[in-house]
């Protein structure tokens, strides 16, 4: 019955998944798609400011409304190193850590594009690095750390090829300086966090039971002959482990696919001649939250069925989908009568008693 479970969230997400696409042909529902995932990382950002001032100001935090799932132990009150860690509406530090890793990687993309950004996304951009900090989740941290090592490579290529830099990744990195100034006012001991988290994570108890999971997935799927154990039969820690112990060779090739076809497809989008300025943001955005969410679950995450996971990939889709296959307006030159349009692939004869408009 676990594994029926977990192959009825699958099920579930791709209904989600097939509805958002089908909902993407309009622009207006696109920029409410994009939206709804800054305003959501913000709520959990609220949240996790009221959690920090319930603990130290000493009133009370509702955790039965926030976290009121029976289902996961519920770590609200956590603290390492002397400092309280943040679970902002998510299960754990760690889930939250991932979430606020994937969606600054959101807002940071849309802050760096001249187009779209604004000074409300740099402020949220900014109260969501304090907040990933204050998660103090190794994940989270490390997917930061992965991503900026990534900004930093592609921004020393264009200074090689092209002769400047974005000047708005300054920008960037003066945020980031300051939201771990801020972060640092509300933790103790920051050098030691640091130490505990990082350095010694893989010496503490928690790190040698997460590499105790991986060599029992491997285990798993070597016993399985590749085939894996079914969908929720096992959690190792990673996200890799976990699809080759439960899914085995055939569903890792089937997911593979799957990554395979949503490159092509973003590659498409962006080399569309069409696609406006506003799409291109909203592609790269969605693009770089999603991969850097999946970084984050191979580094520590294990369920395929995460509600975030399929969020961001159905956003990334759907923008896609929309910039691809949208029809477009026909200028009025051709509107005449006898003119031929093209609307996506169709050609269209446009007579008197036949209008496109």
């Amino acid at each position: 019955m676990s594994n029926a479970a977990q192959a009825g969230y699958l099920i579930l997400n791709s209904v989600f998944m097939i509805y958002v696409l089908w909902r993407s042909a309009d622009s207006y529902y696109i920029d409410q798609l994009a939206s709804s995932f800054v305003w959501s990382g913000a709520i959990a950002a609220a949240v996790g400011a009221y959690q920090l001032a319930a603990h130290l100001l000493g009133f009370r935090f509702p955790a039965e409304v926030f976290n009121s799932n029976a289902g996961w132990q519920q770590l609200v009150s956590q603290r390492v190193a002397g400092a309280w860690r943040l679970s902002a509406t998510f299960n754990e530090p760690s889930s939250a850590g991932i979430f606020f890793a994937a969606w600054t990687t959101y807002l940071l993309f849309l802050t760096m594009d001249r187009r779209s950004s604004t000074g409300l996304l740099w402020i949220l951009f900014w109260c969501g690095i304090v907040m990933l900090i204050l998660t103090t989740s190794t994940t989270g941290y490390l997917t930061a750390f992965i991503l900026i090592a990534l900004l930093i490579s592609r921004e020393l290529g264009n200074l090689a090829i092209k002769g400047y830099i974005n000047e708005k990744l300054l920008l960037t990195f003066v945020a980031i300086a300051t939201a771990l100034g801020a972060a640092a006012l509300f933790i103790p001991d920051f050098h030691q966090l640091l130490s505990d988290i990082l350095w010694y994570k893989s010496q503490s108890h928690s790190g040698r039971e997460r590499h105790s999971t991986i060599l029992v997935a491997l285990d798993v799927a070597m016993q399985s002959c590749g085939l894996g154990v079914g969908l929720g039969s096992n959690r190792p820690s990673g996200m890799l482990f976990y699809i080759v112990s439960n899914i085995g060779i055939p569903g890792s090739i089937l997911i593979v696919g799957l990554i395979s076809a949503t490159r092509r497809v973003v590659v498409r989008t962006m080399r569309a001649p069409n696609t406006s300025d506003k799409t291109r943001a909203y592609t790269r955005s969605a693009a770089w939250a999603l991969a850097m969410y999946c970084v984050a679950m191979c580094i520590s995450g294990a369920d395929i069925s995460s509600p975030h996971l399929w969020i961001l990939w159905s956003l990334l889709l759907a923008i896609a989908r929309y910039a691809l296959e949208a029809p477009r307006a026909i200028p009025s030159s051709e509107l005449n009568e006898g003119a031929v349009g093209t609307i996506g692939k169709k050609i269209v004869l446009l007579t008197p008693e036949f209008r496109v408009g």
